[in-house]
């Protein structure tokens, strides 16, 4: 097990292969796990003239002793191709060599792409093995990788650079009744404060300057997306956020941006704060060079209606080897709760003798748009075609009906490599039939952002409605068939969707009081 103090944790979404674990015997066994953060660069190959660095961030979960499972994003930092994203599932294995080193194959499949790259329909593959050398709570490696866009002309193999922080952490499979006992816990808890925003973003560019069409950018670019915040300690917070076009002609540009945050005032209401972040971002014919942005902020947080907080934010957006800066304007809406992490991870004990649980459903699978037509595209090469997305949705349950989502899709087939979606929303699950396998309907409404591989989006802004029908086992894992339709509020996009996914229900502890 690793302990340390400070820890910077996303939520728990990528945790479909529990099952591998001894861990899953009960649907009420809480759980005592290790997490990996982890990082990779590589320089691949795109044609016999060009490369393109990759970073890769990936968040593991061990679901064993020696494997673990996760989700994956890799984004273009270097060379000429800015807004190169694509997202996936992840999975590997540690296997020991001698003290202190461990080779680590894993693999990931995902979809996506982006910055005119030759990815096709987006399915992209990774395989690697590296050497990683462990240091407590991090580790370091290098390796041989092998990057491929089977249905697109990206075929490289090269040696990669790796870094990982390492945390624990606790859950429980499935929806446990009533509160927990903190006898029940492997370690002493504390509790750690998170933060999780609904957020809009505008970007005023530099004046004079120009896209990778040269066109002007003389107006206003606006987005929406996700921030997450979180405690590292009385004073410092970790920052990640994730957002796309949602107006301004320019749409399919996207970014994810990671960081911190230092509370320079602060008190039970009101935060003054001063942070800085590094990320990658493009698309939507915005010239951020080969990826790689930079951004300074300073922003006030206040606390409203109990757990609710608004934030607001001026800053500085720079791509460090492109044209495009722009003062940055971000204003966000939020709740806010008190997770249970073990004691060594943060500063504030928990004092409690029981704790709540947080309910979660994560859902991964395939959505299918069924069959574009002349104005769902902007070219008319793919019409009439189908368009498969890779699907990856977080809930998470205010009460067991009603939840609010968060998702994020990707294409990897029909002709629309490069094509993405970020959505978020709220909806209502029903059950049916409550025996050894529960039967449910439902239905939810989301918007959000989208662009990219040639899908007539307009600004980027879609709405989309699903109906749902669920079949859940009583150990956690269960099957969902949606169907629905999307639009475009302002492009020609509008089309008939249906997807199968794999849902996973787990939950956190949290402090009684939240």
């Amino acid at each position: 097990m690793y302990f340390f103090r400070h820890r910077l944790a996303l939520p728990k979404p990528f945790l479909f292969l529990l099952f591998l674990s001894p861990a899953t015997h009960s649907a009420a066994s809480l759980i005592h796990y290790d997490n990996i953060f982890s990082f990779s660069l590589e320089n691949i190959k795109i044609s016999d003239e060009e490369k393109m660095g990759l970073l890769g961030a990936n968040y593991l979960v061990q679901t064993s002793r020696l494997g673990y499972a996760g989700l994956g994003i890799y984004s273009a930092v270097t060379g000429d191709r800015g807004g190169f994203f694509t997202g996936g599932l992840a999975m590997g294995s540690d296997l020991f060599l001698f003290y202190p080193f461990t080779l680590r194959p894993a693999i990931f499949v995902g979809g996506g792409g982006g910055g005119a790259a030759p990815q096709g329909g987006g399915l992209m593959l990774r395989a690697s093995a590296d050497i990683i050398y462990n240091r407590k709570d991090w580790q370091t490696g290098i390796g041989w990788s092998d990057v491929r866009f089977p249905n697109g002309d990206i075929n490289s193999k090269q040696i990669n650079l790796s870094f990982a922080y390492r945390f624990e952490d606790w859950m429980a499979v499935g929806w446990p009744k009533g509160k927990g006992q903190i006898s029940s816990l492997s370690l002493p808890a504390q509790s750690q404060q998170r933060e999780l925003y609904l957020q809009s973003e505008t970007y005023w560019p530099q004046r004079g300057q120009s896209g990778r069409s040269h066109t002007p950018l003389d107006g206003r670019m606006d987005l929406i997306g996700i921030r997450w915040r979180q405690q590292l300690n009385t004073r410092w917070k970790g920052e990640f956020q994730t957002d796309g076009a949602w107006g301004g002609n320019t749409d399919g540009f996207a970014q994810v941006l990671l960081g911190a945050s230092y509370r320079i005032v602060g008190s039970s209401s009101v935060d003054w704060y001063l942070g800085a972040m590094l990320g990658a971002a493009g698309g939507g014919d915005v010239d951020t060079g080969g990826g790689l942005i930079s951004r300074g902020f300073s922003g006030i947080s206040l606390n409203i209606l109990n757990k609710l907080n608004i934030h607001g934010e001026l800053g500085y957006t720079d791509a460090m080897a492109g044209q495009f800066s722009a003062t940055t304007i971000s204003l966000g809406l939020g709740w806010n709760y008190e997770s249970l992490v073990p004691a060594s991870s943060v500063d504030l004990s928990y004092r409690g003798s029981d704790f709540n649980w947080s309910k979660w459903r994560l859902r991964f699978g395939s959505q299918r748009y069924l069959g574009t037509q002349d104005e769902d595209r902007k070219g008319d090469e793919f019409v009439g075609e189908p368009v498969d997305l890779a699907v990856l949705k977080l809930d998470a349950f205010i009460n067991n009906s009603l939840y609010v989502t968060g998702q994020a899709l990707g294409a990897y087939e029909g002709g629309a490599g490069g094509y993405a979606v970020g959505l978020v929303g709220a909806g209502l699950r029903s059950p049916l039939y409550r025996k050894v396998i529960e039967l449910e309907v439902g239905a939810e409404a989301t918007l959000g952002a989208a662009g990219g591989g040639g899908i007539a989006v307009g600004g980027g802004r879609i709405f989309q409605a699903m109906v749902n029908f669920g079949l859940q086992t009583r150990y956690a894992w269960g099957l969902e068939l949606s169907v629905g339709q999307v639009n475009s509020m302002d492009g020609g996009l509008s089309e008939r969707v249906v997807d199968m996914n794999i849902q996973y229900r787990f939950s956190t502890p949290h402090t009684s009081s939240s």
